[in-house]
């Protein structure tokens, strides 16, 4: 996939970030960096480079002024719906390899798989609580 994403000149991680802010408009970093499993300082270098490209903006919340909101802009929209098009070729070879119902089961493992994952390393709530940066 990255050899697929060379071409738009973003850092590794940033199609993830993109489209994850792009499903999640508002999410704060520490949701996106645990959403995507990465460390929270590689998030932050991820944003600051895509809000220095602008295709992602950060606001400060206005409940918790240590949160920051994250949104794509029009320019962040447009570039991830370029970037769908490499990326859903790197996977052809898959889907054309599998039926319908083996694809199907494979992501509903794949799933489950990440859904134990991310149960077992889920922080404490009173983590949770401080983190809600």
């Amino acid at each position: 996939m990255v050899t697929a994403l060379l071409p738009f000149g973003l850092r590794s991680g940033a199609f993830s970030t993109l489209a994850m802010i792009s499903a999640n408009p508002g999410c704060s970093q520490n949701q996106l960096a645990r959403s995507l499993g990465m460390d929270k300082s590689a998030v932050v270098a991820i944003i600051d480079e895509l809000e220095a490209r602008g295709l992602a903006s950060r606001e400060r919340g206005t409940h918790d002024r240590r949160r920051h909101a994250l949104t794509l802009t029009p320019d962040g929209e447009a570039m991830i719906q370029r970037m769908y098009g490499p990326v859903s070729e790197v996977g052809a070879p898959i889907r054309k390899a599998l039926t319908t119902q083996e694809l199907e089961q494979m992501l509903s493992l794949l799933g489950r798989a990440y859904r134990a994952l991310a149960q077992e390393n889920a922080p404490s709530p009173k983590a949770t609580e401080r983190e809600q940066v």
